[in-house]
């Protein structure tokens, strides 16, 4: 979209390409340049040849640094930069991750995100130093059932999403067995996965996880 005589371009860091690929198209159509990458190493290499006005973010890049890591990364050389997550968790904690989303960036659960109109409005609400805090926050809004659970029941939810045995999330966090089993007998209660004997309680939380997080990426080589 062209202000003053140039046209005002717009980082897109996504690693699904269909994902990116609707972006890019709904970026593109309202007259931004779009700077679409697919990692975060893809990402600082267009920075280095572009200043792009403002970054859409997924939070989860796969293994390596997330897309909070290359937003804080990007705003100590680019302060001016006007931030958009896009992403499936509905809080940036749910992936065992502290929340450092900032004030003055925009938050967009992409399931929610039945218009496309909805990000653009957002886009255009950072750009200008609007506050995000009433439509565009989405993660402070957060009734997920996931949001019943505490950082350590997240966080060892996420391992058994990653598919991890209990004996390999004792490894993890460090505990005994005995520990986690009694964690994730918790979290299956929490979650009311347990009385269904048709399907796993693992997989039926794996299931709300992935539908409130993303699945995350599978550890290898630990």
């Amino acid at each position: 979209m062209e202000r003053g005589g140039w046209t005002r371009q717009v980082l897109i860091v996504e690693d699904e390409p269909f994902v990116r690929g609707l972006v890019v198209r709904v970026i593109e159509e309202a007259g931004f340049e779009a700077l679409p990458a697919g990692s975060v190493p893809e990402a600082l290499a267009l920075v280095e040849d572009h200043d792009p006005d403002a970054a859409i973010l997924d939070i989860e890049l796969g293994p390596g640094p997330s897309g909070l890591d290359l937003a804080a990364a990007l705003t100590a050389s680019m302060p001016h930069l006007a931030l958009v997550f896009l992403t499936q968790a509905a809080a940036p904690d749910i992936g065992g991750r502290p929340a450092s989303v900032p004030d003055s960036a925009a938050y967009l659960v992409k399931r929610s995100l039945g218009d496309p109109g909805t990000l653009l409005e957002a886009l255009e609400l950072v750009l200008s130093d609007g506050d995000p805090s009433g439509r565009f926050r989405e993660d402070r809004e957060r009734i997920d059932p996931l949001g019943r659970l505490s950082a350590a029941q997240r966080d060892t939810l996420r391992l058994i999403a990653e598919g991890l045995s209990n004996e390999e999330i004792a490894k993890q966090r460090s505990t005994s067995v005995r520990a986690v089993e009694a964690m994730v007998s918790r979290i299956f209660a929490v979650l009311d996965v347990a009385g269904d004997s048709r399907i796993s309680p693992r997989v039926a939380a794996t299931r709300i996880y992935a539908a409130h997080a993303g699945l995350p990426s599978v550890r290898t080589g630990e």
